[in-house]
C-alpha cells in the first residue's frame, strides 16, 4: 500500500496520465469528482501549470480490512518553489491484490472562510458549498451571526453561495457552520470552520487613481505579515461591476495584468491577501485605463 501511494506520486509528477488513472478505482468518487473527471481535471491542472509537482510524506495509515486512510504531509512545488505544505489524506480500497485510490465517497465539498473589507472596517463570511455532478435541489448553512438559517444560491455551475454579513464586530472565532445539502437521494450534512480573521489593508496600492497604459498594467502593494497568499480581482466600470480578470497564488504582491486585451476606461481592483487559514482581506483602488 505504501508502495502504490509512493508510485501515484511518480507518475503524477511524471504527466502519464494513462498511469495515474489505472490507480483509481472505477469506483473512484472525491467531492463530487469521478474517475473520470478527476483524470479531466488533472490533464487541466497539468496545462495550467506544467511545472507543478506535488509530493508526500506518510504520516500514519488506518486500516479496515479493504479499506485504507493515508494521512500525509503534501508539499506541492512550482518551478522548484514550495508553494503549499500542508497535511492531508487519501483513502483507497483493495482491489484483488492491488490499493487504488478510492476518494472520500462525497459527494459535495463544503467551505467557509471570513473577509475584511479595510474600506469600512467590515466583515463577512463566504459560505460555499461545491457540487460538481449538479445534484444539489437546495443547500442552507447555520453557525455564528446567522440568525436561524441562511439559504444557498447557485450563483454559477456546481457552485452555491450565501454571505453573511458581521458588520464591524464579528463574532469570536473559531466558528463552525453546518450545510444542510439536499438532493434527490436525501439530505447531506457538512461542517466547515472559520478559524480566525484578517483585519489589513493593503498598502501603498498601484495603480489608485491614476492613468495606466495597458502596456504598464501592474498591481502592486505592500507585503503584508501573515499572508501566504497575494491575488488580484479586476473589475470594469467601477466596483462591483463585470469582473474581467482575476489571479491568485501569488507569493508576492507584484502581479502584471495577464488577460486578455483591455479597453480604455474605468476599472476597479481589489488586492486579496489570505493568511494560512484561508481568510482574507479585499482592499479596493480604482484606476483609468488610457488608450
Amino acid at each position: 500500500m505504501r508502495a502504490g501511494f509512493a508510485n501515484f506520486w511518480v507518475v503524477f509528477n511524471a504527466h502519464n496520465i494513462n498511469a495515474v488513472a489505472a490507480l483509481l478505482s472505477d469506483s473512484f468518487l472525491n467531492d463530487g469528482m469521478s474517475k473520470n473527471d478527476f483524470v479531466q481535471w488533472t490533464q487541466d491542472m497539468w496545462q495550467e501549470h506544467p511545472d507543478l509537482q506535488i509530493n508526500g510524506t506518510i504520516t500514519g495509515v488506518l486500516v479496515e480490512d479493504t479499506h485504507a486512510t493515508v494521512h500525509f504531509m503534501r508539499v506541492v512545488t512550482e518551478g522548484g518553489t514550495t508553494v503549499e505544505e500542508e497535511p492531508d489524506y487519501v483513502c483507497l480500497i483493495k482491489e484483488g491484490d492491488s490499493w487504488l485510490l478510492y476518494g472520500n465517497q462525497e459527494w459535495y465539498e463544503v467551505l467557509a472562510f471570513s473577509v475584511y473589507w479595510p474600506h469600512d472596517g467590515t466583515y463577512m463570511a463566504e459560505l460555499y458549498a461545491f457540487d460538481p455532478a449538479d445534484r444539489l435541489i437546495s443547500a442552507s448553512v447555520s453557525g455564528a451571526g446567522i440568525a436561524g438559517s441562511l439559504s444557498l444560491s447557485l450563483w454559477q455551475q456546481g457552485e452555491w453561495l450565501a454571505n453573511a454579513g458581521f458588520g464591524s464586530t464579528p463574532p469570536p472565532a473559531p466558528n463552525e457552520y453546518t450545510f444542510t445539502l439536499v438532493d434527490a437521494d436525501g439530505t447531506t450534512t457538512m461542517t466547515a470552520t472559520i478559524e480566525d480573521y484578517f483585519p489589513h489593508a493593503a498598502v501603498n496600492m498601484r495603480p489608485n487613481q491614476e492613468t495606466v497604459s495597458a502596456a504598464n498594467l501592474v498591481f502592486t502593494w505592500n507585503e503584508c505579515p501573515g499572508t501566504v497568499d497575494y491575488g488580484v480581482e479586476l473589475c470594469r466600470g467601477g466596483f462591483p461591476g463585470e469582473r474581467v480578470w482575476d489571479t491568485y497564488d501569488h507569493s508576492t504582491p507584484n502581479i502584471p495584468y495577464g488577460g486578455e486585451p483591455l479597453q480604455p476606461g474605468a476599472y476597479s481592483w481589489l488586492a486579496r491577501m489570505a493568511n494560512a487559514n484561508g481568510n482574507i482581506s479585499l482592499t479596493q483602488a480604482d484606476f483609468t485605463l488610457g488608450p
